[in-house]
């Protein structure tokens, strides 16, 4: 199954091999009913030497596993299963691999502990409260961590923000897990109610601990100093954007339809200084394979930028020739004639040096000018 999935996510082939996956079930399906009288006799007569037995399952106060789950960052919850596992194994003294069933292939071995377990609270007749909280509970359990499994392969990761995001979602699905956890545990306790509940922490419980804490920490702050940097190369950008415009842009348009640009490239690089020298900065330090990239767009995309910068001027000089008519006037801004607008269009010209004017920081020119 797992090597289908597989297939299915990194080939081309996606249908084919999910027909195939289809194909498989079905043909182990049939396969394994036929085997079910067999298998189902074996296992009565398995079931009359251990049924009068109780699991040694992990024992624990409730606080204890939700502290030590918190700490490992739901790390501990695997340390669990393997833990009910190794309970299981020497209960029925057969050849069961914890590490297999409670790790690597833990979702899905899950289901069949649970069981288990609700089979063993029924049989020493726990009270249905107890047995039902734990049936619901282990089931959501088993769901809500098929859900983080779906989200981590389905999300997008592409950036800090996205893996943050993604993080986050999975600890809150990883909370609801820790408290869905806790009525099993309880259930567990009250089946081993004469068993002494485990109080120190054990070699293999700080082990957990340690590797969940400090990689997750680390991962998290990695993960926030990311979405500031990622934040910082977006400013950049934009500062760069601003920049390319206002000094290169409109000043060589309007070069071309007979004005010089003398006020508004020098007054912006004046006004920006300390904010262009930062982008630059950052821009220098980003990879230099994304900053020859980005150098690309701007080559490949000057023409396309530049004929923006001819709609844009074409639009402002309407909208600027529609208020003055409107001022001259003294009418609505909506009531102006596209006729009276098409009449006194202001030239590229004079719209150029407006532009140019309006960066102008001399108290002498006077708002008419």
């Amino acid at each position: 199954t797992f090597v289908f999935i597989f297939c299915a996510r990194y080939t081309q082939e996606t249908p084919a091999v999910w027909l195939l996956f289809l194909l498989w079930h079905l043909f182990y399906g049939f396969h394994a009913n036929i085997m079910m009288r067999d298998v189902y006799a074996e296992h009565l007569e398995e079931v009359k030497t251990y049924q009068n037995k109780i699991t040694p399952y992990l024992t624990m106060p409730l606080w204890r596993l939700a502290l030590l789950n918190v700490l490992s960052f739901g790390l501990y919850e695997i340390y669990w299963f393997c833990q009910n596992w190794e309970a299981v194994a020497k209960k029925r003294e057969k050849l069961i691999t914890p590490v297999l069933r409670g790790f690597i292939f833990n979702l899905i071995w899950m289901l069949p502990l649970f069981k288990h377990q609700q089979d063993e609270y029924k049989t020493h007749k726990l009270p249905e409260k107890t047995v039902r909280r734990a049936k619901i509970c282990g089931v959501m359990f088993f769901l809500l961590t098929l859900c983080c499994v779906v989200f981590e392969n389905i999300l997008p990761t592409s950036s800090a923000h996205l893996n943050l995001v993604l993080w986050l979602m999975c600890l809150v699905f990883f909370v609801s897990l820790l408290f869905l956890l806790l009525p099993v545990q309880a259930a567990n306790n009250k089946l081993l109610a004469k068993s002494k509940l485990r109080k120190g922490l054990t070699l293999g419980e700080f082990l957990v601990v340690l590797l969940g804490f400090i990689p997750m920490t680390g991962f998290i702050l990695i993960s926030i100093l990311g979405i500031n940097a990622e934040k910082d190369k977006q400013w950049a950008l934009e500062m760069e954007s601003s920049a390319r415009w206002a000094m290169d842009y409109y000043p060589n348009y309007c070069e071309q339809h007979g004005y010089q640009m003398s006020v508004m490239p020098e007054a912006f690089y004046n006004q920006h200084k300390d904010d262009l020298m930062k982008a630059d900065k950052i821009l220098l330090s980003l990879d230099p394979k994304y900053r020859q990239e980005m150098d690309k767009y701007w080559e490949d995309h000057d023409a396309d930028l530049r004929k923006m910068v001819e709609d844009e001027m074409a639009i402002s000089r309407v909208e600027i020739t529609r208020a003055l008519v409107a001022r001259e006037q003294n009418i609505a801004f909506d009531d102006v004639s596209e006729k009276d607008v098409e009449n006194n269009l202001i030239s590229i010209y004079d719209y150029c040096r407006y532009m140019d004017l309006s960066f102008s920081e001399d108290d002498e020119l006077s708002a008419e000018e």
